[in-house]
């Protein structure tokens, strides 16, 4: 195999493109987009952002976790009332996750522009918007967003989504993280964003409390580092350097975007939600504040960003290994 100049420095590696907040992601916890302090093996804390050594990531189909189940008639009853899937149809969590895979299009098409332009093909894009097929991604998720709930009481959260500005945030979200699949429309918020910041708008210093309240900047960043680290893990188990990266190397290569994924992560997020909840009275975002620095909404909020970690280390991973094999065909 013959050597090629963009394969003999990691330091001319971009950075795997960062999953977007739930997250994730729902803005309660965005993102999750991605991926987004969790509890479980998270690779980054938000104090020092320490990295965890590489854990197994599990087949494709590995999972045996059930998706969310959509009450249908003629279903079990037991199925149709479990608690967690009931909250998560609350959340409208299967409808961010469907989304994800239209966003997964977007990153795939960065990733061969910084590492194999044109080379990818439309074989490059079916095969990344597989990894986030919903089918595969949704077991995932839920068995992480399972396993952080652990035995708490779901009531208090679902009773908060069911009505009031619970209910009526969540379409807002998801229709705000659909409309920012859109290049332009996301570059309009943004824009619309740092003019609220720069006016000293009193909406920005709500939403700032609002951010600040779940933690968002630091989940995020904790997830951006976390879905970094697998896709790089990826790159050098697919064979994309010229001799595997030792573990040190890639905890410095994933922790040195830190800063970089703090201020997208903040950019971000104040434009998502300045778009979302832009219908939303100052009391409706305060009340959702409110509920969000409450206890069973910290708890939801991670386990919420558990669930999109979970999905973004296991993508990014695979991602990585399969971008390496289309660098690797290029010394070919």
């Amino acid at each position: 195999m013959a050597s090629d100049t963009r394969r003999t420095s990691v330091s001319d590696m971009s950075p795997a493109p960062r999953p977007r907040p739930l997250r994730p992601l729902r803005p309660l916890a965005v993102t999750a987009l991605l991926a987004l302090a969790l509890p479980g093996p998270a690779l980054a804390q938000a104090a020092g952002t320490t990295l965890a050594p590489a854990a197994p990531v599990p087949a494709p189909g590995s999972v045996s976790d059930r998706p969310p189940v959509t009450s249908q008639a003629g279903q079990a009853p037991a199925a149709a009332e479990d608690p967690v899937e009931r909250l998560g149809g609350l959340l409208a969590l299967p409808e961010i996750i469907a989304l994800m895979q239209d966003e997964g299009a977007g990153y795939a098409e960065d990733v061969e522009g910084e590492l194999f332009p044109g080379k990818g093909g439309g074989g490059w894009i079916d095969e990344v918007r597989a990894l986030y097929a919903p089918e595969r991604t949704s077991p995932i998720f839920f068995r992480a967003f399972r396993d952080s709930l652990g035995a708490r009481d779901l009531e208090p959260m679902a009773r908060f989504f069911t009505d009031g500005v619970g209910a009526r945030a969540v379409p807002l979200e998801v229709s705000a993280r659909r409309a920012m699949l859109d290049p332009d429309v996301e570059d309009d918020a943004t824009l619309k964003a740092g003019d609220m910041m720069a006016a000293r708008d009193p909406r920005f210093r709500s939403l700032s409390a609002f951010i600040e309240a779940g933690d968002m900047v630091e989940a995020n960043v904790i997830g951006g580092l976390n879905a970094n680290l697998a896709f790089w893990r990826g790159l050098s188990e697919g064979g994309a350097f010229p001799e595997p990266m030792a573990e040190e190397d890639l905890l410095a290569k994933a922790a040195g975007q830190e800063e970089a994924l703090r201020a997208e992560s903040r950019d971000w997020l104040f434009a998502y939600l300045a778009l979302a909840y832009a219908p939303l009275s100052e009391r409706e975002l305060a009340d959702y504040t409110a509920f969000s620095a409450s206890g069973p909404g910290r708890a939801l909020n991670t386990a919420i960003f558990a669930g999109f970690d979970a999905v973004f280390v296991d993508v990014s991973h695979r991602m990585g290994v399969a971008a390496a094999h289309r660098i690797a065909g290029q010394t070919l």
